[in-house]
């Protein structure tokens, strides 16, 4: 069609116009392990792997992350 431009959509839009390389979608896997003891202290793990990575432009990307956890019970009397 003449007179038409190509439109590309980008979530982020600042001072009037879009920046090329922002936004992204990413699906994560977050395999979880819990272990509790008789003494009620509970540890916890758990990884974020993207499974499914989609930037727009160039950016940074999140490769995986791991956390550890440890909780125990404070009584106040």
């Amino acid at each position: 069609m003449e007179g038409w431009d190509t439109m590309e959509i980008h979530p982020t839009f600042r001072s009037g116009s879009y920046l090329k390389s922002s936004g992204y979608q990413i699906i994560y896997t977050i395999p979880h392990i819990s272990i509790n003891t008789k003494k009620n202290l509970k540890f916890s793990f758990h990884a974020e792997i993207p499974a499914y990575r989609d930037y727009n432009g160039i950016q940074p990307g999140n490769k995986m992350a791991i956390s550890a956890r440890v909780t125990f019970p404070i009584i106040i009397q």
